[in-house]
């Protein structure tokens, strides 16, 4: 477990090497281009936002689902692998690098700012969504692109690709690398014995 949690964790700090490296190359914000592809697919982002954003309960549990992006990421191989599912584990490691290297690659012809900053939607127009996440990077986003003295450390590193989304990616990955073990746990759990089934009727 403790072997997964490292290689993880060295993981991470060789994406976002790679990451700012992709928007290193000062291709032109693709916002608007994307902002397009949405309307020729129908998708109203404002609409989406205005819904969301009208339910206090949906906005803190979106946000709270959002902001454990990186403990998901970090704690399901190691518990993964403590269910005795070590080679799922690494499966999901391996494919967690594939997926942020092909989002990066798709990233460097895609430079985005995102939605919020794209549409000029700030926290004073919003309700109940945290808007910080949208804004927070832009800095360091904005530095890496046309700064030719930005240095990359621990205090500007920030997840700066908006597009495509990793996040999207990362649930989708997480739900396949538990559910084998969740379904054995399921399958190996203990059937209730006739007694105790007489004892629910009653």
């Amino acid at each position: 477990a403790l072997e997964t949690l490292a290689a993880m964790l060295l993981s991470v700090v060789a994406v976002s090497l790679k990451n700012y490296a992709a928007m290193r190359t000062g291709v032109p914000l693709a916002d608007g281009p994307l902002a397009a592809a949405d309307a020729a697919l129908g998708f109203d982002w404002h609409a989406y936002v205005a819904a969301v954003d009208a339910s206090a309960w949906a906005s803190n549990w979106l946000g709270i689902g959002y902001a454990s992006f990186t403990l998901q990421l970090l704690a399901l191989p190691v518990l993964v692998a403590m269910a005795d599912a070590r080679a799922q584990a690494y499966r999901f490691l391996i494919a967690y690098l594939l997926l942020v290297l092909a989002a990066s690659a798709i990233a460097i012809g895609f430079p985005s700012a995102g939605a919020h900053i794209a549409y000029g939607v700030g926290q004073d127009e919003l309700r109940f969504v945290d808007a910080k996440a949208a804004y927070h990077f832009y800095a360091s986003f904005q530095a890496v692109r046309g700064d030719p003295g930005f240095v990359l450390g621990a205090d500007n590193a920030s997840g700066i690709l908006t597009f495509p989304s990793v996040h999207a990616g990362v649930a989708l990955l997480c739900a396949w690398a538990a559910w084998p073990v969740c379904a054995r746990r399921s399958a190996t759990a203990p059937s209730p014995t006739p007694s105790s089934r007489r004892s629910r009727s009653r």
